[in-house]
């Protein structure tokens, strides 16, 4: 497997798009408003954690796509990525595709962490699921970065899709690292597919003249606990 060239980012906390809705959804507050106290702590951890992040966004050149219109896989350099069957429906008919990943980087790991080994489990949460929310934003900004180049030169992009969602085995993160620059955003990846730093994504974006994008398709993922999960009233 050839290691593909790649573009960086290093982004700013103030050019993210941050819902906190999205923040109270994973602390189990299930859409409600939490009280002025949770609220409180909520405020005080955004204020603080963008001193302790480094984000980076980056992307590959676009490697060809040998074929995506197999019934649940598609192929890059006779490599075949079993990504099941909605990822592959989608990515039917694109020519090309990019890697891509980002990630918050190992200091916002260490400062979330430590609330927890200093007992503070509230605070702990708060962070984690900021650096979750967060780290999502920075992949948004990254697939909108995308389809303004690409539609410079005439080429539509697909929804980004990453290994464990739909249907997505997270063990084929090994078969993506494999096309990334070594090393690349700093991010390592274990044995059991795990990145670190934790809050990291990687993910394809699928390239072509007449790729559809379709923004949601949460009412056909199995993945029912996602908070980014939309209600068929929601899609929009």
């Amino acid at each position: 497997m050839r290691r593909l060239k790649a573009e960086i980012f290093h982004l700013n906390p103030s050019e993210l798009d941050i819902n906190s809705r999205y923040i109270f959804d994973l602390m189990g507050y299930g859409g409600k408003q939490p009280g002025k106290e949770i609220s409180n702590i909520v405020r005080d951890i955004q204020e603080s954690a963008p001193d302790k992040m480094n984000i980076q966004a980056g992307f590959t050149e676009r490697v060809t796509v040998d074929a995506a219109s197999a019934e649940d896989a598609f192929y890059i350099d006779g490599s075949r990525f079993d990504c099941g069957k909605i990822i592959s429906g989608h990515l039917a008919g694109c020519e090309s595709l990019i890697f891509f990943c980002t990630t918050l980087g190992i200091s916002f790991d260490e400062w979330s962490q430590s609330f927890f080994q200093t007992g503070d489990a509230v605070c702990g949460l708060a962070a984690d699921s900021l650096g979750s929310v967060m780290v999502e934003a920075a992949a948004e900004w990254l697939d909108k970065k995308v389809q303004h180049l690409m539609s410079e030169q005439n080429l539509s992009c697909t929804s980004r899709f990453s290994p464990g969602y739909c249907g997505w085995d997270v063990s084929e993160q090994q078969k993506l690292f494999k096309y990334l620059p070594v090393n690349f955003l700093n991010i390592q990846l274990t044995e059991s597919s795990l990145m670190l730093p934790i809050k990291s994504i990687s993910g394809i974006i699928g390239i072509g003249k007449d790729v559809k994008r379709v923004e949601y398709a949460c009412q056909l993922c199995s993945k029912t606990d996602c908070y980014m999960r939309r209600t068929s009233e929601e899609v929009i």
